[in-house]
């Protein structure tokens, strides 16, 4: 009797595997149009294939992360952060877990509710996964820098804390081999705020010899400030 329940159970349990599968490939090609059309700025569309495709199959988390994306580019923060959420909800391993909630970290640090942002930074840092690949390793660094640059510059200082910002953006320059010039200059912040100027200066010019010329007159404005012992 036991033999045969398990048996029908695995039965379901594979059955189950194979709609998800056939929901899965009707969504997919709906959601490579949105990518499409997303970055192509074309929002709206973008928009409406990822919601055809949640249609198909309403666990499609990429979907689910594609639209948020959507949405945030957009300004709908609200809606934004209901599709991470969503997104956060039934990500299948720790490398999207802590990826949606960065995502929804960062929307809650652009509608300036800090508490949130916190919270969902710290939530998103919890979240161990390998750096091995190049889209793990980019992954990782970028959740890093973002949540080093929050403790570096928060506009609310209730919530800036140097040396967690110290160790997160030197985490990141390493996993990218200090060849990220974003990266050094979150570090160089992270290094004014502890005021820490002779380091926050050495960090920027690092960060200005790498630059690409769309970055460099910001980093050579943090520079003058560094030099001038201000803080970010």
């Amino acid at each position: 009797m036991l033999q045969k329940e398990a048996e029908e159970r695995s039965k379901a349990e594979k059955r189950q595997k194979e709609i998800e599968q056939e929901n899965i490939s009707s969504a997919a090609p709906y959601l490579d149009k949105g990518i499409a059309a997303f970055r192509d700025r074309n929002y709206n569309e973008a928009i409406a294939y990822f919601s055809k495709a949640i249609e198909f199959y309403n666990k499609y988390y990429r979907a689910y992360s594609w639209r948020g994306a959507a949405y945030s580019a957009k300004r709908d923060f609200d809606k934004a952060l209901s599709d991470y959420s969503k997104y956060a909800a039934i990500a299948p391993d720790n490398r999207s877990k802590s990826f949606a909630n960065y995502q929804i970290a960062r929307l809650y640090d652009e509608k300036e509710d800090f508490k949130l942002a916190d919270n969902f930074f710290k939530i998103a840092i919890g979240f161990e996964f390998r750096e091995k690949t190049q889209d793990e390793i980019t992954d990782k660094s970028v959740i890093l820098n973002a949540v080093a640059w929050f403790y570096a510059t928060c506009k609310n200082k209730d919530y800036r804390d140097a040396q967690k910002a110290i160790k997160y953006a030197t985490e990141a320059c390493v996993i990218t081999d200090w060849n990220n010039s974003g990266i050094i200059d979150t570090l160089a912040a992270a290094y004014a705020e502890a005021e820490n100027f002779d380091d926050a200066v050495r960090m920027q010019k690092k960060a200005l010899a790498i630059a690409t010329s769309d970055k460099k007159d910001d980093y050579q404005k943090r520079l003058t400030m560094y030099l001038n012992k201000q803080k970010p």
